[in-house]
């Protein structure tokens, strides 16, 4: 190639870029009246594209619709079947069922059943759990509290259940109870349930209930809310309360809308609930009844009916010759509930029942006591004192010529 040919190149380039950078002006000065022209043609085209079936959109409408109630239907909580499913399992290890769960009422120092909370919180989280729900126990609250001393402090929750993984889509707060708790217990639990803004579940768990149990509980639960009557007048949500009793089994449980009117309607709530409490079947074939705490006697068998004493703590040395015809052993007894202890020197005294009689009843139905030695007023542990019970115990076989 020649080098005059080579002069032009320099030449030729400065020209292409100066072409260029012309066409880009022109665009954009004259791009405002280019672009109605082109908008025009954009809604020309539309115009002349099938319309997509108004049968698709309403189809996809109803997908999400459905997605939408299926995600709805997964997150809701059978609060009434909780509490329900709940119960029976506390009846059925109150009254040592062969259907019941391994979990036990532990016993104090004094062989008396410790009935808590802490066994409804395990129940609830366990149902929760089978019931594909996710939940946290002893949950921070969003709110503030000043509910001891006088700084404000984050409380906590017993059980929360979600929606979902995320922590922040809380779903239900559940406050657990057990026993004849205090005015100032309910307040600072009804505070937390209402302040929290999302429905709430108050379970409560009674050995026993009488007429004057209920009354009191009444009294108690409108004296906590007028404590918290701001909170309960402001509050939108609800709260599900139910209330276990285990030794006549009875289910009380009503809601309580505190969007609405409830001050007036709380006592007649509880009272109608009270008139229909659920029960379990096995309970009705038994005879639990109010007023009577104690399950019939077998009429096939041939024992004797156990003698009545309302259900409560029963402490006796017994004699039971089916049963072991070689000494006195010890009864403890609650309700439907026993446990037995064989005091003999030099052996370990460990507590046991008969595996054919889960109940009382059937304890005393299939094996008869001969002798019986009332020991309540004897204040005596049977752990830390068991030398006591040894030589109380061996006096009693030495007298009636057991052994």
């Amino acid at each position: 190639m020649s080098l005059f040919a080579f002069e032009w190149v320099p030449l030729l380039s400065a020209v292409f870029i100066m072409v260029i950078v012309w066409a880009v002006i022109l665009v954009w000065v004259f791009w405002d009246r280019f672009q109605p022209a082109l908008h025009g043609r954009e809604a020309e085209t539309r115009r002349s594209s099938p319309a997509a079936p108004s049968h698709i959109d309403e189809s996809i409408a109803a997908l999400a619709s459905g997605l939408t109630e299926a995600v709805e239907e997964r997150s809701a909580v059978d609060i009434g079947r909780m509490c329900a499913d709940v119960s029976e399992a506390l009846w059925c290890i109150h009254h040592e069922r062969g259907d019941a769960p391994h979990l036990i009422w532990p016993a104090t120092r004094g062989d008396d059943a410790r009935i808590s909370e802490q066994e409804s919180k395990i129940l609830i989280t366990h149902w929760l759990e089978g019931a594909g729900h996710f939940y946290s126990v002893e949950t921070p609250t969003r709110e503030m509290y000043r509910q001891s001393g006088n700084a404000e402090m984050s409380a906590r929750i017993d059980v929360t259940v979600y929606d979902s993984r995320d922590p922040s889509r809380r779903l239900l707060n559940i406050e657990l109870k057990a026993g004849t708790a205090s005015v100032e217990a309910f307040r600072k639990d009804f505070e937390k349930l209402l302040r929290e803004g999302i429905p709430g579940v108050w379970f409560h768990t009674l050995a026993n209930a009488t007429t004057a149990t209920w009354a009191a509980l009444e009294g108690k639960m409108v004296t906590a809310l007028d404590r918290v009557l701001e909170h309960a007048e402001s509050a939108s949500n609800h709260v599900h309360f139910a209330f276990c009793v285990l030794e006549t089994p009875a289910l009380v449980q009503f809601d309580l809308d505190f969007s609405g009117e409830w001050h007036g309607v709380l006592g007649e709530r509880l009272r109608t609930a009270i008139r229909a409490p659920t029960r379990p079947g096995w309970a009705s074939a038994a005879g639990h009844r109010p007023g009577n705490n104690r399950a019939a006697a077998n009429p096939g068998g041939s024992r004797a009916a156990a003698p009545s004493y309302g259900g409560g703590t029963r402490k006796a040395l017994v004699y039971m010759p089916t049963l072991e015809p070689t000494t006195f052993v010890h009864l403890s007894a609650r309700g439907e509930s026993y446990a037995l202890r064989t005091f003999k020197d030099g052996q370990q005294t460990v507590r046991w029942a008969d595996p054919a009689c889960k109940t009382l009843s059937e304890l005393l139905a299939r094996h008869a006591v001969a002798i019986e030695v009332d020991v309540l007023a004897e204040r005596k542990s049977l752990d830390s004192e068991r030398d006591y019970w040894v030589r109380r115990v061996a006096e009693l076989n030495r007298t009636h010529g057991i052994g």
